[in-house]
C-alpha cells in the first residue's frame, strides 16, 4: 500500500490516459504552437525571416557574413548606394519575395541626386514593387554613425532630417518605415564607428520584425 500511493497502478495509469483522450485537443495544439514559436523567437530571431530580400549596403552585408540570413536573399556589398537596386531586379523577380527590406543612405549622402536622396528612394523602390507587386516594403531609417564621426563631419548631421522625409515619403507611398535609427548608441558600433558589432544584428532585425506586427 506504501509503494501504490507513491507509483500509479496500471488501473490508474490506463484511467489517467482514457481521461486525457477525452479533453479537446485545439488548445493543446495551440499550446504546443506557441511554445515553438516562443523558442525560435528566443533562439534564433532570424529563423523568423521568411519569403524575403534584402537590399542594401556593407551594414545589410554584415546579415549574411555573419552567417545570420541566407546569402542568395541578402543582396548588399560594400560601398554600395540606392542606385545598385537597377542591377538586383532580375534577382528580385527571380527569388519573387513577399517581403523587401531596403536599407541604404551612408554611401548615398553627398551625392547629388536630382531632388535629393529621398526623391532617389523613391524612384528606386518603385521599379521593385512593379516587379513584385504582391511584396510589401520596408525602408529602414538611416542609423547614424557614432557620435565622434557625425561631429566631425556635415554630411551625417544630416541624417535625422532625411530620416524624417523617409518616413514621411513612406507614409504617402505607403510603404512601411522601420524607426531603427532608435537603436542608435555607443555600443552598437565596431570600431570605425559606422558599422555595427554582431552582438547588434539580433536586436535590428527584431525591430524589423516588430514593424511587422
Amino acid at each position: 500500500m506504501f509503494f501504490s500511493s507513491i507509483h500509479p497502478t496500471k488501473t490508474e495509469g490506463l484511467r489517467y490516459i482514457q481521461q486525457q483522450e477525452k479533453l479537446p485537443t485545439q488548445p493543446l495544439a495551440t499550446k504546443f504552437s506557441k511554445e515553438k514559436e516562443e523558442n525560435i523567437t528566443d533562439e534564433n530571431v532570424f529563423a523568423r525571416f521568411h519569403d524575403y530580400v534584402f537590399l542594401g549596403d556593407s551594414r545589410v552585408l554584415g546579415f549574411q557574413s555573419y552567417g545570420f540570413l541566407e546569402d542568395s536573399r541578402v543582396l548588399a556589398d560594400t560601398g554600395d548606394s540606392i542606385v545598385k537596386i537597377d542591377a538586383h531586379l532580375g534577382t528580385i523577380k527571380k527569388i519573387s519575395p513577399t517581403s523587401v527590406y531596403i536599407s541604404y543612405g551612408l554611401n548615398d549622402l553627398g551625392r547629388n541626386y536630382e531632388g535629393g536622396y529621398v526623391a532617389k528612394v523613391q524612384e528606386e523602390v518603385k521599379k521593385v514593387q512593379a516587379i513584385v507587386p504582391q511584396a510589401k516594403i520596408y525602408i529602414c531609417a538611416i542609423i547614424p554613425v557614432n557620435q565622434a564621426l557625425t561631429q566631425n563631419d556635415a554630411r551625417w548631421q544630416q541624417i535625422p532630417t532625411i530620416n524624417q522625409a523617409l518616413k514621411k515619403m513612406c507614409k504617402k507611398q505607403k510603404w512601411i518605415y522601420v524607426a531603427d535609427d532608435t537603436l542608435a548608441n555607443e555600443s552598437i558600433y565596431a570600431q570605425d564607428g559606422m558599422h555595427f558589432q554582431p552582438s547588434f544584428y539580433q536586436t535590428w532585425a527584431e525591430t524589423i520584425l516588430d514593424t511587422r506586427k
